[in-house]
């Protein structure tokens, strides 16, 4: 990359935004580990989650994935992160969230090429 394009990247808004972005994802659970000398990992979760909602019109089968989505990813999910927080030190614990990302693209990459051999031994192909 030449200096003239480094330098009109850094005019971007949106490069700061991003880096802003994950500098507080970065600084969040070293964050929720200070929190939680005084505060219960359950109430930590809690207070992560209030924030306001706008109400949405939902079909009856729609409506059972939500609650599924929000007892997992917004109950269980946020208590048993506070919970592994409370057992673990937050340098171990933020190097495990941002390894998830690389883990999931690994197991993509491994998926699609086991797919890829099926279809290549198979008879149609």
């Amino acid at each position: 990359m030449s200096n003239a394009s480094t330098r009109s990247a850094w005019r971007n808004r949106g490069v700061f935004a991003a880096l802003g972005a994950a500098l507080l994802f970065g600084a969040g659970t070293p964050a929720a580990k200070l929190l939680l000398g005084p505060v219960s990992p359950w109430l930590l979760a809690a207070m992560r989650l209030l924030q306001r909602a706008e109400p949405a019109r939902l079909t009856l089968s729609e409506r059972g994935w939500l609650i599924g989505a929000i007892v997992s990813g917004g109950i269980i999910g946020p208590a048993l992160l506070m919970w592994g927080l409370a057992n673990m030190p937050a340098s171990g614990a933020s190097l495990l969230l941002n390894a998830e990302g690389v883990l999931r693209r690994c197991w993509h990459g491994s998926s699609f090429a086991r797919i890829s051999t099926v279809a290549l031994r198979s008879e149609w192909a």
